[in-house]
């Protein structure tokens, strides 16, 4: 792999790609310095995007505050890049929650904050924090859960869908840790989460093999101290940043160094890149709509008006704060289905519209200059031989800039 490729790829596997025509800047810049760059920022922006907007609201009146409060992300995305945003972005399709169950735009606002602060940081923390997060405990009933009457979602989807795996714990431990986690809950949208003493089971329990298990500590210690945690988290991250192919002896190594460094995210993120810098590779990325939607905007300058980038991510199939079920998204070959494909070729047509005529971009494709195209869009490599025959046959240079933004050199990380 060339230095263009490490860098190009660096940006879009953990970040969210270069901004219009920087592909050779950062080129010249480095490697090293790229690695920096991307790896600035992991705490939550100063001041805060959600300051000021709009985003709390009412059951019956929450169609345009939910526009608001996606909008305020997807504009953070767009203008930052780095890898704080490229991992909150990881956590929210992990730590799953959705805005259509919670209802509320603060609470959702409050949870990114969350992973923008704690996501590249300890991993204890982070699971703690989204534990009693006021969007999760709505989302997964956890502020229904008291003393007599546990609610059982959250210590489910913690095991299996957040930090273990499927067949790595029991109905049983379900119930203890159901029955540790009672008497969470906010009086209204928008406060944080307390412990209501009355309504908590303080009476020990036994998780996954671990005896005395009584409140949120306890029972993420108890899930972390499972093998099996460290392998789950290092291959979503790894699968996620280095290709879906990544040998299953390279994520071992990874879990153990994760592991071996009391669980800190950052670590485990440097560890890849350290990969990616040796070419490890684990093949091709399927970019999901709104990272592609975000690293095309960065890549073509484009603004969107709200409801038209909105209404174009809900047809590509994914919309921030709103995932179909408490897995997350779909991922992989899912984002090639022809519905999702139509989708994105419909918003990558708005993009191309909405792309201001000094973009590098729009200039190469109007030239018919393919090889200054996929720079100006800080592509990896260049076109192939059959993106550039779909890529000729347009004679408009909006038409062009729209094809390219779908061909597999764009789609794919």
């Amino acid at each position: 792999m060339d230095e263009r490729a490490r860098i190009a790829r660096l940006h879009r596997r953990f970040g969210f790609g270069l901004q219009a025509g920087e592909l050779n800047a950062a080129i010249g810049r480095g490697l090293d310095a790229e690695i920096q760059r991307l790896m600035s920022t992991s705490a939550a922006p100063s001041p805060d995007p959600f300051e000021g907007k709009d985003i709390a609201f009412e059951v019956g009146e929450n169609k345009n505050r939910q526009r608001a409060v996606i909008d305020v992300w997807l504009d953070r995305m767009v203008a930052g890049g780095s890898m704080g945003e490229r991992i909150a972005w990881f956590w929210h399709g992990v730590l799953v929650s959705g805005i259509a169950k919670v209802k509320d735009g603060e609470s959702m606002a409050t949870q990114i904050k969350l992973l923008w602060t704690l996501g590249l940081g300890s991993l204890a923390e982070l699971y703690k924090a989204i534990t009693v997060d006021n969007a999760m405990l709505y989302y997964l009933d956890g502020r229904d859960s008291v003393k007599g009457k546990p609610n059982e979602n959250y210590g489910r989807e913690l095991m299996e869908l957040f930090a273990l795996g499927v067949g790595n714990f029991t109905e049983a431990d379900v119930k203890a840790a159901a029955t540790a986690l009672t008497g969470w809950a906010s009086k209204r949208y928008g406060e944080p989460a307390k412990l209501a003493i009355p309504k908590h089971d303080d009476s020990p329990q036994t998780l996954l093999g671990v005896p005395g298990v009584h409140d949120v500590d306890t029972v993420i210690a108890a899930v972390m101290q499972q093998p099996a945690c460290a392998l789950f988290i290092a291959g979503k991250l790894s699968r996620a940043s280095l290709g879906p192919g990544l040998d299953v002896g390279v994520i071992t190594k990874l879990a153990d160094g994760f592991r071996a460094s009391g669980f800190n995210t950052r670590a485990l993120v440097l560890a890849l890149i350290d990969l990616h810098r040796a070419d490890v590779d684990g093949g091709p990325i399927v970019l999901g709509p709104t990272p592609w939607l975000v690293m095309a905007q960065r890549a073509t300058g484009a603004q969107l008006k709200p409801d038209m980038r909105l209404n174009g991510l809900r047809a590509a199939g994914q919309v921030p704060f709103d995932p179909p079920n408490v897995a997350g998204w779909p991922g992989g070959q899912a984002w090639y289905s022809s519905g999702t494909m139509i989708g994105r070729l419909n918003l990558a047509t708005v993009i191309a519209s909405a792309t201001p005529p000094t973009s590098p971009a729009l200039a190469a494709a109007k030239a018919g200059d393919w090889p200054t195209l996929s720079r100006a869009l800080g592509l990896p490599t260049d076109f192939s031989a059959q993106s550039i025959t779909g890529l000729a046959v347009a004679k408009d240079a909006f038409v062009r800039l729209a094809l390219a933004l779908v061909t597999p050199e764009f789609v794919e990380a």
